[in-house]
């Protein structure tokens, strides 16, 4: 999971003490800006651009996920480049470290075969549908987004050589995206502990890792079949690099936007993606809910969002 309220920013307002601590770590948002309070009742504002997106209010209470913003002064560390003292406090200038304390805010928590259900759906009924309109050796291009540390593109990518009879047939590429560097690091060097493994069969583990260093490492022909890229959804400059997608997994990434933000991201999806093409999102998520673009599908094993055919000029 992404904390994607963070997608928007700009520059980081200078911390200042509050005379009472809050009950606990918590983001608020406005109009304009995001503001972050950590355990010891300092805040740190974050400023959205002009044009920026709303994106709603989120209490970081709810989940154990947001660990790094529980220690004291947890941002001190990204010292600003430069610091101008204004009517309303200091603005602090972060340059490049902004993409840092992107990362640390963020939040990323999965595993191997999370909601196997639509894995299931996509080797049984998805892919068949999506190779119908195709000829023998064209390429399907599947997208994960956010791709977090690598579970969910490794998992699509073994679920299709273990499933699907016809994935020599055709010419299958995988993508995976995520806002956060650190984490696309992560996922690249296809290193996990024994928690992210503990729902994979043991079939496929040896079949699909090796074992070093009390941790297990994805094989190199796997990993080298996923292109990742550092991709923001709400940026349709680079999502403009997605075209003729035919399948997209993007879960859990939605809760964290507001309706505005959704529908951008929406939008984004649209594009990128190929007509016929299929969007998984998270159980909670629907995008019913944000988008008359797409039309739901029920399949025995999933529920999920399809892109329609365009129509035909006579």
């Amino acid at each position: 999971r992404k904390g994607a309220a963070l997608l928007g920013l700009l520059v980081l307002v200078g911390s200042c003490k509050r005379d009472q601590a809050p009950e606990g770590p918590h983001l608020v948002f406005d109009e304009d800006a995001l503001t972050l309070t950590l355990m010891d009742g300092s805040e740190a504002v974050l400023v959205f651009p002009a044009d920026g997106l709303q994106l709603g209010t989120a209490e970081l209470s709810d989940t154990k996920s947001y660990d790094p913003l529980y220690a004291d002064a947890s941002l001190a560390w990204h010292a600003p480049r430069a610091a101008e003292e204004t009517g309303d406090g200091w603005t602090l200038d972060y340059g490049g470290e902004l993409e840092a304390v992107i990362n640390d805010i963020t939040v990323n928590e999965t595993y191997f075969w999370r909601e196997n259900y639509q894995f299931e759906c996509m080797t049984r009924r998805l892919l068949d549908e999506i190779a119908a309109s195709k000829a023998p050796g064209e390429r399907i291009r599947i997208w994960s987004m956010p791709c977090s540390s690598g579970e969910e593109p490794y998992s699509i990518a073994i679920h299709i050589l273990e499933n699907w009879p016809r994935a020599d047939v055709y010419d299958i590429e995988i993508f995976a995206s995520d806002i956060d560097s650190a984490i696309l690091a992560r996922a690249k060097a296809g290193v996990y502990e024994e928690r992210a493994l503990s729902r994979l069969p043991q079939a496929l583990r040896a079949k699909y890792f090796r074992r070093g260093d009390g941790a297990w490492q994805v094989i190199d022909a796997l990993r080298g079949s996923i292109a990742f890229t550092q991709t923001n959804l709400s940026d349709s400059i680079q999502t403009a690099r997605f075209r003729n997608i035919d399948l997209v997994f993007c879960r859990n990434l939605l809760i964290y936007f507001d309706d505005a933000s959704r529908r951008i991201a929406a939008e984004n999806l649209y594009q990128a993606m190929a007509p016929g093409g299929f969007v998984c999102l998270g159980h909670s998520e629907s995008m019913s809910r944000i988008s008359s673009l797409f039309r739901p599908r029920q399949f025995p094993e999933a529920l999920v969002s399809h892109k329609p055919f365009e129509p035909r000029t006579p």
